[in-house]
Formats: structure tokens, sequence, C-alpha cells
């Protein structure tokens, strides 16, 4: 069984008074499930690579197009940024 400190890439797909309805990504799938506020953590400006490669790879599990190219757009911001440095 998966302890509460093991962190998962997702989006939140609303909310209620009781949490929030989430959308994971677990072993390559796109599982649904229930989260309360306290336990997730909103990310930053500052995604690093790999944190942005999964979140391209949940765009295409929704196949959310226009999520897709804004993440593609802003990986590329950053390893042009990474170069330049």
């Amino acid at each position: 069984m998966e302890s509460l400190l093991d962190k998962k890439m997702g989006f939140v797909e609303g909310e209620n008074q009781f949490g929030a309805t989430v959308n994971w990504i677990v072993n390559g799938k796109l599982i649904k499930g229930n989260a309360t506020q306290h336990t997730l953590i909103k990310l930053g400006d500052k995604l690093k690579s790999e944190d942005l490669n999964e979140l391209i790879e949940l765009s295409l599990l929704t196949k959310d197009e226009e999520w897709f190219v804004a993440l593609m757009d802003r990986l590329k911001q950053q390893k042009e940024g990474e170069t330049a440095e």
C-alpha cells in the first residue's frame, strides 16, 4: 500500500466542501480519485523538466491539445533559458 508521503502528479478537476476530485498519473494511466485540500500541493511557476514531462504525459492521456502545446512551449523556453546561462 502506498504511504501518504508518496507524491503523485495530477490536476484538480473540481472542488467541494469535503475536498477535491483529482486526476493522477499512476503507472502511465489516468486515475480519478478524491483528496482533501491539505494533502494537495500547488506547483509553483518554476517546474523542473521532469515535472513538465510528467504534465506533458498527463496532457496526452487527457487528449488536451491546448495544454500540451502550452506545456511544450514552456519546456522549450526553460531549456533555452538553461542553455543561455
